[in-house]
């Protein structure tokens, strides 16, 4: 067939490419070098089926001078790294990216640059976005989420009521409340437009209440409870602040829960994540997953937080599991154990049961680590 056709002769490159390390840092650890040659290796595989469209071909009657013209196609596309190595002037750079000699930015902003030079050139220098359309997307819902979360959180400590306290007929009709007030913000009332978005709605209430639930469940069990949520960092004393070949580096973000432990002692931090999310010491070090570890540097420094030192920091997902198992309690065992908080704690036993005494609520596998390294991941951050 045209598809095994092509695999036959473009595999041939592809295996001798991924054999040359050498093109690479020979003392990179092999995991890395992977993931530089894969990212490579897309780039090249991207350029090489943009040059192959415009070859004028009936696919019905494909024959050796057309495959090997593909592959002379992708042995020069392979060994031409003039699509990588062209580089914008360092003065158009600032002139297109720092017009007035400052950039202001999250940590998922500058992980862009991190992951992909090019995108982030695409998305803040030339500024292309895709077509908006009348529509609720992924992150719209992870919005709506992170707005329920903050203000069942901001009313329960206006009240000065635990969050243990709350029962489920109350939390239901707080969550029901909290919804209704935004719907009408978001996007032109699009959740209340026709069944399907108002079916959706009701799916958002439902993992809004699931979510919450097993926070009440956690506080129940826990002697860390939530103080500060949304809680900005943006002009953080010039501690986020850096200057960079003549440009200033301003580093923003929002800090979506921050708990103290009863002799406020301690803190964590908590990111809820709609999708998948973990931590990896791998891509902390290459720049790719700094969102995590810049917030608990950014909390040490928040004034609301002051001496306390740092505990954990933690993923927590706003997810509505399926039901999958062979029965009832393996169906919630699996459940559970999907929603454990992932990230990183402090390797003290008392800070750890003090967290979850149960040991129902974090992955048994997190980063263990001790008072030392968390300042010095901090300062490598």
């Amino acid at each position: 067939s045209y598809g095994f056709s092509i695999f036959l002769f473009v595999g041939g490159p592809i295996s001798y490419y991924t054999s040359r390390q050498a093109i690479f840092d020979p003392n990179n650890d092999s995991s890395m070098t992977e993931k530089y040659e894969t990212k490579y290796l897309n780039a090249t595989l991207r350029v090489f089926i943009i040059k192959i469209r415009n070859l004028k071909c009936d696919f019905e009657n494909i024959n050796i001078d057309y495959l090997l013209k593909i592959n002379k196609i992708f042995n020069e596309t392979l060994e031409s790294k003039s699509f990588i190595d062209k580089k914008i002037n360092p003065d158009t750079a600032k002139k297109l990216f720092a017009p007035n000699k400052k950039i202001r930015g999250s940590v998922s902003k500058f992980q862009i640059y991190n992951e992909c030079p090019f995108k982030y050139f695409a998305k803040f220098g030339l500024e292309l976005n895709e077509r908006a359309e009348y529509k609720i997307n992924p992150p719209d819902i992870g919005n709506i989420l992170h707005e329920v979360m903050k203000n069942f959180g901001e009313d329960l400590h206006a009240e000065n009521k635990l969050w243990r306290d709350v029962g489920d007929a109350e939390l239901k009709n707080r969550v029901d409340k909290i919804i209704d007030n935004l719907t009408g913000n978001i996007n032109n009332k699009i959740l209340l437009s026709n069944s399907s978005y108002r079916h959706r709605r009701e799916r958002i209430k439902k993992v809004a209440v699931t979510s919450l639930k097993r926070l009440i469940e956690l506080d129940k069990v826990s002697k860390f409870h939530p103080e500060l949520f949304e809680e900005n960092f943006n002009n953080l004393n010039k501690m986020l602040e850096f200057n960079i070949s003549g440009v200033d580096l301003e580093l923003v973000g929002v800090i979506d829960r921050i708990d103290f432990n009863e002799d406020k002692k301690y803190f964590l931090v908590m990111d809820y994540k709609t999708g998948k999310a973990y931590l990896d010491l791998n891509e902390i070090f290459i720049g790719v997953n700094l969102q995590l570890i810049t917030y608990l540097l950014a909390a040490q420094n928040l004034d609301k937080v002051g001496d306390k030192l740092p505990a954990a920091m933690l993923y927590y997902f706003l997810q509505y599991p399926k039901k999958s198992g062979d029965n009832l309690a393996d169906s919630t065992k699996k459940i559970d154990d999907d929603l454990k908080m992932v990230g990183m704690v402090l390797d003290d036993k008392k800070i750890i049961f003090e967290i979850d005494s149960g040991g129902n609520f974090i992955k048994k596998n997190n980063f263990a680590c001790d008072e030392e390294f968390f300042a010095a991941l901090s300062k490598f951050a």
